[in-house]
């Protein structure tokens, strides 16, 4: 079933689509790009200079989404503000995090 709610703001700063001033005929285009790249089962992304778009089956599950992913763009700024190097998580731990 695909999503049916959406969560979004100009907060944050997966994966960004950059989205310029658009003219409405364009800003179509540019929820399809969207869409495309969440596909089936994505939950989220950030939008680069706009925002984090968060998506759900009901509006509950996006505003959820939406409150987890603002709250993890929070910690991610602080932590990188300590200056000490990042340690990435492999691809299975991510798909395990994804899957969950």
């Amino acid at each position: 079933m695909a999503p049916t709610a959406v969560a979004s703001a100009t907060q944050a700063a997966k994966h960004g689509h950059e989205l310029s001033h658009s003219t409405p005929l364009e800003v179509l285009s540019h929820g399809e790009r969207i869409a495309a790249s969440l596909g089936p089962l994505g939950k989220g992304c950030i939008l680069r200079n706009h925002g984090i778009l968060a998506v759900g089956k009901t509006v509950n599950e996006a505003a959820f989404l939406f409150t987890s992913m603002e709250s993890s763009c929070q910690v991610q700024l602080l932590v990188e503000a300590t200056g000490r190097p990042k340690v990435l998580i492999t691809e299975e731990e991510a798909k395990f995090n994804f899957d969950v």
